[in-house]
């Protein structure tokens, strides 16, 4: 959908890639994100030829079709999981100017940004080292091998000590390492479930409606263990945050794409998995030349909110209006106070506008996640669960992140009563996006409907006009309401999971009005 406009879809979209390797030893596969055309419904190069071929009655990605954002030359296999795409236009430093998709020099820099104590840092191989002292300096207890691995994300292929007990890796190992190699040194991973998100920066609109020059950033995740801002018109990677839970769960992978395992690391790795969301607000300019209007919306905030889905237990918010520099809004994990019932963020997190003590208040309203722990248990062994963790409703300041209020059956750590409701149905996942309603048009959530794994469907009542007074805690939820309980009690019960987003609709059948809350279930942890 356009960013501007949700009622007009956009006429490029894009194309998420993976190579699933049949050696179960590699830690992750290699991806790639590419840009085509939109042409009557299907993904078309600027030739008019799809992605998509059928030869021998099968179908094919189209070696022919050339993404927008390559640069290859002619006669290249465009249908290459390498070949264009994001992976081409990761600017990593060199030693000779590339002769396809010329983005990688002596003086290229790619910017990777951590979580470094309260706030996002630039990594540097400067600041990989331990001694380092200077501006910006990394406080937080790296390994040896996180540093490399980060050196190795950063365009300078090293390897790993030999010994697991180096403790200390100075400015003067550093130096001989982060050498420009000959060849651009980058890596990408699968892009399955973090679905590509639009945001914009600024546009121009005439008063013909005729668009022009948008300044737009693609956001997404990958599954070596970055999330991704790079400019939608070319390509170019701006920055890339790689979250601690990877730092901690899988650093190995941001290193290489044949990483099988270091130390304790071994499995697959899922990296920054999730689909995120975006708060893109706009400032109006409109100036007017020869008689033509034209309308400038230069965007005054653009926030991204997301998880990692089962790359680890976290939901972050960054500010990403100067896209080259991302900055920290929040990050919450299980340690979090109020948070210790989160799991695994699967969807993205529903930004909706409450009253909150007197003032209209932005939120994020997302469940509180997928168990792996209980859900990823061997078929053959498998019992349903009786609670699980990520058994909650949160709903949280967007700025922010501060817990507003909480429902679950597990509510302790939760001094302040306003803050949390007790409901001990609620002792399953609840890992779908919650849809919330506006039923009196002022532009305040008044319901919140959302299901779990436990096959149940609930829906929370809001009163907004009980949060008129500025100085009085009062509990945002009149109730929380179960609306449907699916499961059986039999000795092997049948429990529909309900892992994505209810779909909720307003009739009218002439006197009066009711609301159809529609749910598709299945078992996505054991689809077969």
């Amino acid at each position: 959908r356009d960013p501007l406009d949700q009622t007009k879809y956009m006429t490029q979209g894009f194309f998420p890639m993976v190579m699933p390797m049949e050696d179960s030893t590699f830690r992750t596969w290699a991806g790639n994100l590419k840009k085509y055309n939109i042409v009557g419904g299907t993904l078309k190069d600027s030739s008019g030829n799809a992605i998509y071929k059928v030869e021998n009655n099968q179908q094919l990605i189209n070696s022919t079709a050339k993404d927008l954002w390559s640069n290859a030359t002619t006669g290249t296999d465009h249908s290459l999981i390498n070949s264009g795409g994001a992976w081409n236009k990761i600017p990593v430093p060199s030693t000779a100017q590339e002769t396809v998709d010329a983005i990688s020099n002596i003086n290229s820099e790619r910017k990777v940004y951590i979580l470094d104590g309260s706030s996002l840092k630039k990594v540097t191989p400067e600041k990989l080292a331990t001694n380092f002292t200077g501006t910006g300096a990394l406080t937080g207890s790296y390994t040896v091998n996180q540093r490399l691995a980060l050196l190795n994300y950063l365009g300078y292929k090293a390897t790993f000590p030999a010994t697991a007990t180096q403790t200390t890796l100075t400015n003067s190992e550093i130096a001989p390492l982060a050498v420009n190699p000959v060849s651009p040194y980058r890596f990408l991973g699968g892009v399955i479930h973090s679905t590509p998100l639009m945001v914009t920066k600024e546009s121009t609109v005439s008063s013909n409606n005729a668009v022009g020059t948008r300044e737009e950033y693609t956001v997404y995740g990958s599954m070596e263990g970055g999330l991704h801002i790079v400019d939608s018109s070319t390509g170019k990677e701006k920055a890339v945050f790689v979250p601690q839970e990877i730092l901690s769960n899988q650093y190995d992978t941001l290193a290489n794409g044949d990483s099988k395992g270091v130390g304790s690391l071994t499995g697959i790795a899922y990296g920054v998995d999730a689909p995120w969301v975006a708060d893109n607000t706009f400032k109006v300019q409109t100036t007017t030349s020869n008689g033509t209007a034209a309308t400038k919306y230069i965007a005054n905030k653009m926030n991204i909110y997301g998880g990692l889905r089962m790359g680890g237990k976290a939901i972050y918010g960054l500010d990403i209006l100067n896209p080259t520099s991302p900055e920290l809004l929040f990050n919450i994990t299980p340690t979090t106070t109020g948070f210790s019932r989160l799991a695994q963020i699967w969807s993205k997190p529903t930004v909706a506008e409450i009253r909150v003590k007197g003032v209209r208040t932005k939120v994020l309203i997302f469940g509180g996640g997928y168990d792996a722990d209980a859900y990823e248990k061997p078929a053959t062994s498998f019992t349903e669960p009786s609670s699980t963790y990520g058994n909650a409703l949160y709903v949280v300041e967007a700025k922010t992140g501060a817990l507003i209020w909480m429902s679950s059956s597990d509510t302790s750590g939760i001094a302040d009563s306003y803050k949390k409701t007790t409901r001990n149905d609620l002792k399953y996942s609840v890992v779908g996006q919650p849809v919330v309603r506006d039923y009196d048009a002022d532009g305040l959530t008044d319901m919140i409907y959302f299901a779990d794994l436990g096959g149940q469907i609930f829906r929370v009542d809001l009163n907004n006009n009980n949060q008129m007074s500025k100085t009085t805690d009062t509990n945002i939820a009149v109730r929380v309401q179960t609306l449907a309980k699916l499961r059986t009690t039999d000795t092997t019960p049948f429990v529909p999971r309900f892992y994505d987003r209810l779909s909720t609709a307003v009739f009218d059948d002439g006197q009066n009005r009711f609301v159809l809350v529609t749910a598709g279930s299945g078992n996505r942890s054991f689809p077969l």
